[in-house]
């Protein structure tokens, strides 16, 4: 079993001696230290360096998480937390702050910067000031939804991020923007420290770890299918139902964490004003998040109005139901770019794009997804009388955009000429092309390239499927639907979608832009690729149902 280095005997010694923990409290503390072998590899770490000096106790009850001081390399505990059986958690969680104090960041000009003790007390002002929020900080690091605190670079324009789950087993934790913790001062006027926004931004990052086995899960089985269909003999690898679920899953998860950070934020206000409404304490932080939530009444600025969707409990809090997941989704996730909001509606901005971040949440995730498909599609190198399948994406009904995807970084891998793909949103489907803008290797450092031409896709080998692509890259709608109705006509076309003109013609009222539903998997022939790209074509021709967004709303 391993024990406390001699650095660490040190510092209990020291602190008993100094009267800063009694016998009892020694006890306790050692035993909460050793709970962990990762915790006490940490803080062996820390006491050899010099970094950890004593242990003491809150005895006034002022803090819920402790407190570290980077100066002193004194960690003082909540006395209250020797008697609620916490102890654990919060030693793992002053374990963490101290490891996070005497880390380094390198600023706009490429300069190495120390975290200061200013941005060691803001960050634990924020957790002390919230108990909902202290409490959620101490569950997730109890159960290792949290292991560290990070701050990000310069590339990334977020409020925060969460590292999940990685196959390199990296640690899971909190990633948060330097100017967030540190105050404005006349020294220090890029300092942008909010207690509101960061109690609401770190509720809705801890809430990933508690999402993460789930959302883990929805991305393995993403992988899965991808790789299944990457090696389908098929001469159309339609991945839209892929993307659909994945993009859905992280609907889901971001939903669930912005209702975490509201809860967080009110529960900071509740503090001071435990009787007010809780609607009204929220519009009172002026803070623009609540506006995810709700706004103010013109007619009477005191009240709210709720966002469709949404149902508050009666002390203003919110509850994850599914209706609620579903509103947040609409109100949060799928706010639209600032390059495609229209008036009236309210922009997100996140991601790598450079100079300034322009992705939407759907294309954030959507872009690490199809670097994924890029891959598999790459690994698998299937060739239908020698050509690779194609692509096939409903762009509009993933809310995908090509041109986001590109300014937020594309990543196409060591192959990194141009890929093809038909963006099935179109009647009928407009051939594409992704680009790799990852970095400046290819010329396009996160920068969208349209393409007014593009070049032949290869042969299918297919003489039908062939004057179809052909008609589709044309961009000639007429010649496209004349292959279709004689295919349609044929004895192939029949057999796969019988009285197929006729239906069509009934159908197709009113429903000229809409996407029809791939048929299911078990109907692609594995041996038979002609007979799937000419699936396909049936596909186009007929109306879906409904329309593609309602997919979303899980």
């Amino acid at each position: 079993m391993a024990v406390p280095n001699p650095h660490l005997e040190a510092v209990f010694r020291q602190s008993r001696a100094q009267g800063g923990l009694t016998s009892a409290q020694d006890s306790h503390l050692r035993a909460a230290v050793m709970a962990d072998p990762d915790r006490l590899d940490l803080l062996n770490g820390l006491a050899a360096s010099g970094r950890l000096r004593s242990f003491a106790v809150d005895s006034n009850n002022g803090t819920l998480i402790g407190s570290y001081d980077k100066r002193a390399g004194l960690i003082e505990l909540p006395a209250a937390s020797f008697r609620d059986r916490d102890l654990d958690a919060v030693v793992g969680v002053q374990a963490l702050i101290a490891d996070f104090a005497h880390k380094t960041w390198q600023d706009a000009s490429a300069q190495r910067q120390a975290v200061t003790q200013d941005m060691v007390g803001n960050l634990q002002a924020t957790f002390n000031g919230s108990p909902a929020l202290a409490a959620q900080l101490k569950s997730a690091v109890a159960r290792s939804h949290v292991q560290h605190f990070s701050l990000l670079g310069n590339g990334m324009a977020a409020g925060a991020t969460y590292d999940g789950s990685t196959a390199d087993g990296t640690p899971k934790g909190i990633n948060l923007p330097p100017a967030a913790l540190q105050s404005r001062t006349p020294g220090n006027p890029g300092g942008t420290y909010n207690a509101h926004d960061l109690t609401f931004v770190l509720g809705h990052e801890i809430q990933h770890g508690f999402n993460n086995a789930a959302k883990s899960q929805a991305t393995l089985t993403f992988l899965d299918q991808v790789r299944r269909q990457a090696i389908e003999r098929s001469a159309i690898h339609d991945y839209t139902d892929e993307l659909r679920a994945y993009i859905g899953a992280g609907r889901v998860d971001e939903a669930k964490a912005e209702i975490a950070g509201w809860n967080a934020l009110l529960d900071r206000q509740r503090q001071a004003r435990p009787h007010d409404d809780g609607l009204a304490l929220m519009l009172d932080t002026r803070n623009d998040r609540v506006l995810d939530f709700i706004r103010r009444n013109p007619s009477d600025p005191s009240k709210a109005i709720i966002n469709p969707g949404l149902t508050f409990n009666p002390d203003g809090s919110l509850s994850a139901t599914p209706a609620n997941i579903a509103a947040m989704g609409r109100h949060y996730f799928d706010r639209p770019s600032p390059l495609h909001a229209q008036p009236g509606q309210r922009p997100v901005a996140l991601g790598e794009g450079r100079p300034t971040a322009t992705a939407d949440y759907t294309n954030y995730y959507g872009t690490w997804a199809l670097e994924r498909i890029v891959a598999a599609e790459d690994r698998a190198n299937v060739r239908i009388r020698g050509a690779r399948p194609q692509i096939a994406i409903d762009m509009a009904g993933l809310g995908l955009k090509e041109d986001l995807i590109e300014r937020e970084g594309l990543d196409l891998g060591a192959n990194r000429s141009p890929r093809p793909y038909l963006d099935t949103s179109h009647t009928p489907a407009m051939p594409g092309r992704f680009h790799h803008t990852q970095d400046a290797s290819m010329g396009h450092d996160h920068r969208h390239v349209p393409v007014a031409n593009h070049a032949r896709i290869g042969a299918s080998g297919d003489p039908v499927v062939d004057a179809w692509i052909d008609a589709l890259q044309a961009r000639d709608d007429a010649a496209a639907r004349g292959v279709q109705r004689a295919f349609l006509r044929s004895e192939a076309g029949q057999h796969l979608w019988p009285g197929g003109l006729d239906d069509a013609a009934r159908r197709a009222q009113d429903a000229e832009a809409l996407q029809a539903p791939r048929p299911p998997r078990e109907e692609w022939s594995a041996d038979a690729p002609a007979t799937q790209a000419r699936h396909v074509m049936a596909e186009f021709a007929q109306p879906a149902p409904q329309a593609p967004q309602h997919a979303m709303e899980r």
